[in-house]
């Protein structure tokens, strides 16, 4: 049992759903991309699970209610956080045709530098939108029963106002399109996940096979993250920017910000909603303890910094702390603010922002409780007590370390040790 719940969510979840596997599969057995098909069925069940635990079946009609058929966004909405449109596209309709010809598209996180690609882009997501679906009446019939047995704690009207939930998805018809070519999709596999409409590249009658790349923080970082399980399980070749068993350069940050002052920038960590939780474990542990940003707050006290928030979801727990001594607009990335000769501030490992640092050579410190170092997978903690032995990496017990160091830095022309720049350009700049 993990230490974040009472109950091991996930796993009550996979022993649910082996019990009705085999006639899944034979469900979904003529489909060309079965197994991509069972894992997006799968995890959504498991968000289903996971928001029931959030929130009580309370919440189910709530859920029937809203226009999301993802959990994951819908908790955003049910908890009153700002606005959260992901994958939400302005499309053109493409034939189907088409998708017979091509051999490999590029979705969203994939690697699209050149305008040729950028357009391609757009082309491939509005080809798979274009996709014409037909429900299969049988189909959802024979998934219903399935799911009765799923969901047998639940009473007769929350199963009928979850079933309106599904995904068409799951009972839609396969669709030939005469081609037994391969399809060759590069992208952030994630966005399947989102269940906006992208999912339906797994019912073309073709194979689909997923180059799947790393699109933020977090990856590899942590011993235990289901999302990025099921992303992964998506993906057919995955390669992440530097902890991952494959890896490339990061391609996300290609653009610096230039200035001339050197100003001290507390990048913090968001709050999501509790659903979250369950799909993030021991991130979720890390974002609730307060006690780094306290540590942090009261070795700053004195010193003119900056905080940058979430522009999404902002963390409550930094509202004792927060500065704004440059009059910044925050309003923004953190990325398009901070610039070369910044000193940048992170409270965790798992931040996207660091690799935008690492990436442009920008200083940043880490601040940890000792105790979190225990939720990271070993290469995480080797890299941290790298930055630590050159006083970039700091402890929550060490008072007034933090504060020398960045008096230190902010009064002198201060460079990053060669042995953390030599461990960088080796893991993270020349990893692919």
């Amino acid at each position: 049992m993990l230490p974040f719940a009472n109950k091991d969510i996930h796993n009550i979840s996979q022993d649910k759903f082996k019990v009705i596997e085999i006639p899944l599969i034979k469900i979904y057995e003529k489909y060309a991309n079965r197994d991509q098909i069972i894992v997006l069925l799968r995890y959504w069940l498991f968000s289903i699970d996971a928001m029931r635990e959030a929130y009580s079946d309370k919440v189910i009609p709530c859920f029937a209610e809203s226009k999301e058929s993802n959990p994951l966004r819908f908790s955003f909405e049910y908890e009153s956080y700002k606005e959260r449109s992901l994958y939400k596209f302005r499309s053109f309709k493409i034939p189907l045709f088409v998708l017979r010809m091509l051999s490999k598209l590029y979705l969203p996180g994939s690697r699209v530098k050149s305008f040729y690609k950028k357009v391609f882009l757009r082309f491939s997501i509005a080809a798979i939108l274009s996709i014409p679906r037909s429900q299969n009446k049988k189909m959802y019939l024979s998934l219903t029963a399935l799911l009765r047995i799923y969901f047998e704690d639940l009473d007769t009207n929350s199963l009928n106002l979850l079933f309106q939930k599904i995904p068409e998805f799951f009972f839609s018809n396969q669709i030939n399109i005469n081609s037994h070519q391969g399809l060759k999709v590069e992208c952030a596999a994630s966005c399947f996940l989102e269940f906006s409409g992208l999912e339906n590249i797994f019912l073309l009658s073709k194979q689909i096979f997923i180059l799947g790349l790393q699109h933020g923080g977090g990856y590899d970082a942590f011993k235990v993250c289901y999302f990025q399980h099921y992303e992964k399980s998506l993906c057919n070749s995955f390669f992440g920017w530097g902890f991952s068993e494959k890896n490339i350069t990061q391609h996300r940050f290609t653009q610096l910000v230039n200035h001339s002052h050197k100003r001290l920038l507390w990048l913090e960590d968001c709050s999501l909603p509790n659903l979250y939780s369950f799909l993030l474990p021991m991130h979720n542990i890390l974002e609730k303890n307060t006690k780094v940003s306290e540590f942090i707050g009261s070795e700053l006290e004195e010193i003119a910094y900056t905080n940058l928030p979430h522009p999404v979801a902002a963390s409550k727990k930094y509202k004792d702390f927060r500065k704004n001594s440059y009059e910044l607009e925050l309003d923004m990335p953190a990325e398009k603010i901070i610039g070369k000769n910044d000193i940048v501030l992170f409270d965790n490992l798992a931040s996207t922002v660091i690799f935008h640092c690492i990436y442009f050579k920008i200083t940043f410190l880490i601040v940890m409780d000792e105790q979190d170092l225990s939720l990271l997978h070993d290469d995480q903690v080797r890299w941290f007590y790298l930055l630590k032995k050159h006083n970039l990496g700091f402890f929550t017990d060490e008072k007034g370390m933090l504060k020398e160091k960045i008096l230190s830095i902010m009064n002198s022309d201060f460079s990053v040790n060669d042995e953390i720049i030599d461990f960088h350009n080796t893991q993270f700049i020349k990893s692919a």
